[in-house]
């Protein structure tokens, strides 16, 4: 499932921060692939469809597809179950869609079919994610694509189908049959409604920035922005992350950048559409409140498996900087999925 743009993947190996390779995972043809951290089954077969692979963008299945294929090799559909950096699904529709239109060999016959439509998976109460379907021009090898995304409690569910006989319709069809074919186990929360991503109207409030020096007090406080294991109540149950209403910049160029809220204060850059983001003044935990000034603005890279936090700065960047000061960094502290936390650079000595 990486996508990881080149810019991406500069910022990441600038910063050390290791660029997940898929991994096979050994499954016997007519076996079902169950999803250790889930339960979720990759079965091997939808429909007409047969299971080619299974994959691990990473070791610890926190970022796993599988590809079905027609016998004919007419139709194929990629089945994801993944961790984003960051958890919002209309953002990386919003990503996902704009990445499908503007691929060689899946530009649409007309623009006009790029409106994606809220979409109510089975079992669920509420259109908590979106769906697109469109006629691929002439001339191209494909006829048809389309794709389903949305939130399973913390995971995102991603399906993505192209035909070389199909059109829009029957991808979409194919898509929402395979979507309840699924019998996905219940979800550890309800997740709110999709909706479909806005140009911000706000413009950014930017300036000259500095990197801050991490002292001692400041690398152990910083630290706590760095917890992405689950949250839970009382009871050990599992809840919803703090939500926003997230709109894309567009008066940025070069970078895809979203902001919650429409804050002029905090954004991220978002890599691909695979849920790895470059967050700029955004806390994990409380997201999307700043962390307190006197301890500095975070720039964070997220990905499916974890955290690390790049560098603390006097003022937010624009997204140029920001990803000068990434490119630069050394990784201050890092944070898994099971939020173990560690601090990776020494303390200064006297």
């Amino acid at each position: 499932m990486r996508s990881t743009t080149l810019l991406a993947a500069t910022c990441l190996a600038l910063a050390s921060v290791p660029v997940a390779a898929a991994e096979e995972i050994e499954v016997p043809p007519d076996a079902p692939f169950i999803h250790e951290r889930t339960s979720i089954v990759f079965p091997p077969r939808l429909g007409d469809l047969h299971r080619r692979w299974v994959r691990d963008y990473g070791s610890a299945q926190y970022d796993v597809s599988a590809i079905y294929e027609a016998a004919d090799g007419d139709t194929f559909l990629s089945f994801y179950v993944y961790r984003a950096g960051l958890p919002e699904a209309s953002l990386w529709f919003d990503r996902l869609a704009t990445i499908m239109a503007e691929r060689e060999g899946f530009r649409p016959a007309s623009h006009a079919s790029l409106e994606p439509a809220a979409y109510r998976p089975a079992g669920s109460e509420a259109p908590i994610g979106l769906a697109l379907a469109y006629d691929i021009a002439p001339g191209q090898p494909y006829t048809a694509t389309g794709a389903i995304l949305f939130p399973h409690g913390p995971w995102l569910i991603k399906l993505r189908a192209t035909s070389s006989s199909k059109n829009a319709d029957e991808i979409a069809q194919l898509l929402a049959e395979t979507e309840r074919s699924l019998g996905l186990p219940q979800p550890q929360y309800l997740s709110s409604p999709s909706y479909r991503v806005q140009p911000c109207a706000a413009q950014l409030d930017v300036g000259e920035t500095n990197v801050l020096p991490p002292s001692p007090d400041v690398l152990s406080s910083s630290l706590m922005m760095l917890e992405v294991g689950e949250s839970t109540d009382a009871e050990g149950t599992a809840i919803p992350p703090e939500g926003a209403r997230w709109c894309r910049d567009d008066a940025v160029e070069d970078f895809y950048v979203y902001r919650p809220n429409d804050s002029p204060d905090r954004y991220v850059i978002a890599f691909g559409d695979s849920g790895d983001v470059l967050q700029v003044g955004i806390v994990i935990r409380e997201m999307p409140d700043l962390l307190p000034t006197d301890l500095g603005i975070p720039i964070i890279y997220s990905d499916a498996n974890g955290s690390a936090l790049l560098a603390l700065v006097d003022r937010l960047p624009d997204p140029v900087r920001a990803v000068e000061i990434a490119e630069q960094a050394a990784i201050l502290g890092t944070s898994d999925r099971n939020g173990n936390v560690e601090i990776t650079v020494s303390e200064p000595t006297e």
